[in-house]
């Protein structure tokens, strides 16, 4: 592919991406057509089925990208040599991450509302876990780490990240509504994981802490 090729691909993505976006601010996935989503992207249907198969591979495709972003390295890190402590570096990886589901509300909603548990858990634990991993190991890295920052990361597991994202992008949360008051938020979200997970599978589901 030349170089104008690959700069006009880029272009017909970004723009069919945003229209995908507009349209599930207002529509289901159900709802929308190729042809709305081609139309409000100023492409040709031809042009959309090169890239995807289908509306739900178009959304797949664009979440996926989109938690490889959420869960990257400037999210979830923590340098030892910092100055700061590992609390401040938690709390500023949650931060981020606080902005990043509010700047993407859309797409998450429609991801837990237009996609079954088969399809958007791997999007979510693929790059969460190895990224938990990764932050794992820079943790343990440093000495004198808080009891409860060790526990509070053990237990945000894949499917209770999860649920905090939907939590989060449904009440239109950002930092700017306090992190202390977003915890204790999540807090009482999390007490609501036994009822959350016996609607999604008809029982609770037991995933491995990263420890």
């Amino acid at each position: 592919m030349n170089k104008r090729n690959d700069i006009r691909s880029t272009r017909s993505k970004y723009f069919i991406r945003k229209a995908m976006v507009e349209l599930l601010e207002h529509h289901t996935l159900e709802e929308i057509s190729v042809a709305d989503i081609s139309e409000k992207a100023e492409v040709s249907r031809r042009t959309f089925y090169i890239y995807y198969e289908s509306k739900k591979d178009c959304l797949l495709f664009i979440l996926d990208e989109l938690m490889d972003e959420m869960f990257g390295d400037q999210v979830f890190h923590y340098d030892p040599d910092s100055r700061h402590g590992v609390k401040d570096a938690w709390l500023v990886s949650l931060q981020t991450l606080i902005q990043a589901i509010h700047d993407n509300r859309v797409l998450i909603q429609a991801m837990f509302r237009d996609l079954s548990v088969e399809e958007w858990m791997p999007l979510i634990q693929v790059p969460y876990d190895d990224q938990m991993e990764d932050f794992w190991d820079q943790l343990k890295e440093s000495e004198n780490i808080p009891d409860n920052i060790l526990q509070l990361c053990k237990t945000i597991d894949c499917m209770q990240m999860a649920m905090y994202m939907n939590f989060i992008a449904a009440s239109n949360i950002t930092p700017e509504h306090g992190l202390d008051n977003i915890v204790q938020m999540l807090q009482i979200q999390k007490k609501r994981r036994l009822e959350w997970e016996t609607a999604l599978f008809g029982s609770t589901i037991s995933l491995p802490p990263y420890m």
